[in-house]
């Protein structure tokens, strides 16, 4: 994923990417920005062009990618969730830890040779 097109959907900036690696992850094409195929300097110049002409669909693409990355990109939200998910499996771990009882090493372990 690239660093680069999330700092200029962070900053409000409508994407131009081509279709390749994780940019697709980061740029939905038509709503942040424009997806162009990979080796193709036309399509590549024809996206510059429409952004150029349009600047207040350029706009609304720069305020969607922005918000697309506050949404899914920021690290606080991600860490967030992570948390979340942690503490949602917490009683389910506990309750199936309880379930099996006590834990025991295992048999190879506490046979030692003596």
């Amino acid at each position: 994923m690239s660093i680069t097109l999330l700092e200029a959907a962070a900053s409000g900036l409508p994407i131009i990417a081509t279709r390749v690696g994780g940019n697709p992850e980061v740029t939905v094409h038509g709503q942040t920005g424009l997806l162009v195929p990979p080796r193709s300097p036309a399509a590549l110049a024809g996206a510059m062009l429409e952004m150029l002409q349009d600047t207040n669909r350029a706009r609304r693409m720069g305020i969607a990618g922005r918000r697309r990355v506050e949404e899914h990109f920021d690290l606080r939200r991600s860490v967030a969730r992570y948390e979340d998910l942690y503490v949602s499996l917490l009683p389910a771990r506990r309750e199936a830890s309880l379930a099996k009882g006590p834990l025991r090493e295992p048999a190879h372990v506490s046979q030692q040779p003596g």
